[in-house]
């Protein structure tokens, strides 16, 4: 389950892993200066951009690794 006391920035930097943020963001159509902002809370995503980010990182609604 998802720790909603946890930035969503610093979710998203655990989920990136060993992914760059310039290849998350080449991947997403974003520019890395956003991601960077959204990963330090300097901005706030919208629904759909996590939606899209966690389509690119294959991340479930739970948090979690969709199966393959």
């Amino acid at each position: 389950m998802l720790n909603r006391t946890q930035p969503v920035g610093g979710l998203l930097r655990e989920w990136r892993r060993r992914l760059s943020q310039l290849d998350l963001a080449c991947d997403a159509g974003i520019s890395t200066r956003h991601l960077s902002f959204v990963e330090t809370g300097r901005a706030h995503p919208s629904r759909d951009m996590l939606l899209h980010l966690s389509e690119q990182l294959e991340i479930g609604c739970g948090g979690t690794a969709k199966d393959a």
